[in-house]
């Protein structure tokens, strides 16, 4: 799915509601010379979105942000697996 088979509110959306501790899976990366593979998951570590940039840290052990196009969904609490103690 690219960015432009989505409408820019729902594109825009995802963007503003994006939260630190999200759980996330990348679902296309265009502009990155070395860009992550799709379905790949990771951790939000910071948002920033005025200037559209969500700082990730991804499964993989990269640290890697988000920009406009890339393209994410947000990984549901419920089904977010956490470790017990």
């Amino acid at each position: 799915m690219s960015a432009s088979t989505l409408s820019d509110g729902a594109y825009l959306h995802r963007w503003y509601e994006v939260q630190e501790g999200d759980r996330i899976m990348l679902l296309e990366m265009l502009d990155d010379p070395c860009p992550l593979e799709p379905g790949s998951t990771g951790t939000v570590t910071s948002v920033n979105a005025d200037v559209g940039q969500i700082h990730v840290k991804w499964d993989s052990g990269r640290t890697l942000m988000l920009v406009p196009p890339d393209q994410f969904d947000i990984i549901p609490k419920e089904y977010v697996i956490t470790e017990e103690p």
